[in-house]
């Protein structure tokens, strides 16, 4: 193979590799952390109704599940248990994975995103992590529901722009 040929490989194989990348991170499945690192994100694909359910400043990134659907999402400042310039958002989603699975799925994420897992408990009907980072706190309880899971999120910290 000629050095002309090698080259053209070379720059076409670049070529797609940005691309492939550029796309990724376009799509929104690579998001950076605030210290600048990067980590890959295979979240859920969310219809415009699930989107129109999450609060602005809910971390997107703890969605996570097959066929999700978002059944509600809220925000809360005044919570007795909040300190000045806290936010509680809890957002409950169904997804059709069963609950062990989605039970390990939350538990990988944690760990590989730099959470710290406070707490879990996992059976077959209802499961939770108690998980935190920096300034904030997540709990996530996981109920069995027919032929699925209900994931209620509940994320306590600062308030925060929008993603």
């Amino acid at each position: 193979m000629g050095t002309v040929r090698k080259q053209t490989l070379y720059y076409l194989v670049g070529s797609l590799i940005f691309i492939a990348a550029s796309a990724v991170a376009w799509f929104g499945y690579i998001k950076p952390q605030r210290d600048g690192r990067l980590y890959t994100f295979n979240g859920p694909i969310l219809s415009a109704e699930s989107k129109a359910k999450i609060p602005d400043g809910f971390l997107r990134t703890l969605i996570l599940g097959s066929a999700v659907t978002v059944v509600s999402g809220q925000q809360d400042t005044a919570s007795p248990h909040l300190t000045t310039g806290q936010i509680e958002f809890t957002v409950t989603i169904k997804t059709s994975d069963v609950i062990g699975d989605l039970f390990d799925t939350y538990r990988n994420y944690f760990t590989h995103a730099g959470w710290t897992i406070t707490s879990s408990h996992q059976t077959a009907q209802r499961s939770y992590l108690s998980v935190t980072r920096g300034a904030y706190n997540v709990i996530v309880v996981l109920t069995s529901d027919g032929g699925g899971t209900r994931a209620d999120i509940r994320q306590v910290g600062p308030a925060l722009v929008k993603h």
